[in-house]
């Protein structure tokens, strides 16, 4: 079954999905390094294994997201286990925060419920005191403040950058030495010169790396993709997208204050969009005609927590529109602020229309309406946020032992990135 990831600026597209670039080295191992290893609390059991629900009706099942063509690496990737028994993949989450955030809110439940697959064996966080608390809360054995003595531990395979994007370059440069496999969240770089010196030095290192494009498994996304790769649907006619991004309203948070500023590199078009546009390349193949316009619509925001009044000069709309190859137009707006994604799909013989709580289509339970004659069917959102991530790790794990590429690389994010920048550029020069 034909697969089409939309990532297609790299030139290393194949029926069934990226195919590798070059082989993958073996992952040295290291010196053991000194830190603190924290006793795992007795019976303590948080990471209670969920089976994946894939498939909604007989009628209208979902992509197989475990799907993978397989091919012999010539240089395996070699798992650094405690046991001889224990074949899993050593993870470190670097930014792991027992007071919240993005680690803790996908990508440590996504670990805990692979953990046949994943074993996490150590995190940091920006002081050594939360750091033993995030080890105390989520049950890890090792715990640091330093990204670049996480990265040395010979029982870490697998090193997951999840801070906010000003920190990325920072820590890649710690971590890249070690030659480990990384998987960074998106966006790599705060634009496209740092993201391409970033998969530079990666590359230089020798190191497997994964970018955080997570709709692209989505199972919600997938099953939408084999709907209309039916033949049965007809051409895609026109595609509609109204998207909120919650965050970028007239009130905040002083934690994203961060966010606010253009300069940074974390705004409605680098985030919701950017995953958004991800996911329509997958549906739809290389969009042609695209043309953009951006704007700040909510240049005073208040930061709820703490009263302050910060002048805002990031992007927090986006209107978008599009041609695909056959002719189908598309068109989007993300709001900033408001609420709940609506997207409609009109095809010569069936029509979608998905619904979802916010604009982020990367991380959203979908509902997907499908309407076809006279008839409906609606497929309803089967999962949590907090369980969005585990079909892209299963993907990483496929990609890891068994020398595939079907997860997006640092290459792919400096030309999404780069796309994305061309857009922002381009939408500027309309508003002037």
């Amino acid at each position: 079954r034909r697969q089409r990831l939309g990532l297609c600026g790299t030139g290393r597209q194949y029926r069934h999905g990226l195919i590798p670039s070059g082989t993958w080295p073996r992952l040295r191992s290291r010196a053991s390094v000194h830190g603190r290893c924290l006793p795992a609390p007795k019976g303590a059991d948080i990471c209670t294994r969920r089976p994946p629900v894939i498939g909604h009706s007989e009628a209208w099942a979902c992509a197989d997201i475990q799907e993978h063509e397989m091919t012999e690496d010539p240089h395996p990737f070699s798992v650094s286990t405690n046991t001889a028994a224990d074949r899993r993949i050593g993870v470190g989450i670097i930014g792991l925060s027992a007071d919240g955030g993005w680690g803790a809110l996908a990508h440590h439940p996504s670990l805990c419920r692979l953990d046949d697959l994943f074993a996490l064996r150590g995190l940091t966080a920006s002081s050594m005191a939360k750091a033993e608390k995030s080890a105390r809360k989520y049950d890890v054995p090792f715990c640091s403040d330093s990204a670049a003595e996480l990265a040395a531990r010979d029982d870490i395979d697998l090193l997951v950058v999840a801070v906010n994007l000003p920190q990325h370059q920072k820590l890649i440069e710690q971590i890249a030495p070690t030659g480990k496999a990384i998987y960074c969240e998106w966006p790599l770089g705060m634009d496209p010169a740092q993201s391409q010196a970033l998969a530079d030095l990666a590359a230089r290192h020798g190191c497997r790396t994964f970018i955080g494009l997570q709709a692209l498994h989505s199972p919600y996304v997938r099953c939408i993709g084999q709907i209309l790769a039916d033949p049965a649907s007809g051409r895609m006619l026109s595609c509609t997208v109204s998207g909120s991004d919650p965050s970028r309203g007239r009130q905040s948070l002083s934690r994203y204050r961060y966010a606010q500023f253009q300069e940074n590199g974390v705004n409605t078009l680098t985030i919701p969009f950017a995953h958004l546009l991800a996911a329509l390349r997958y549906l739809f193949g290389d969009l042609q005609q695209m043309s953009a316009l951006t704007a700040c619509q909510h240049p005073d925001v208040l930061m709820q927590d703490t009263g302050e009044i910060v002048h805002r000069t990031a992007i927090d709309h986006v209107f978008f529109h599009a041609r695909t190859a056959d002719g189908g137009l598309v068109d989007v707006i993300c709001h900033g602020g408001l609420s709940g994604l609506q997207m409609d799909i009109e095809c010569e013989h069936v029509r979608l229309v998905i619904t979802g709580n916010s604009g982020h289509i990367q991380y959203e339970p979908l509902q997907i309406k499908v309407i076809r004659q006279e008839k409906s069917e609606t497929l309803p959102a089967h999962s949590r946020t907090a369980e969005n991530l585990c079909d892209t790790y299963r993907a990483v794990h496929a990609d890891l032992t068994n020398g595939t590429q079907t997860v997006p690389d640092f290459t792919d994010a400096v030309a999404h990135q780069q796309l994305l920048f061309q857009l922002q550029e381009q939408g500027l020069k309309a508003g002037q």
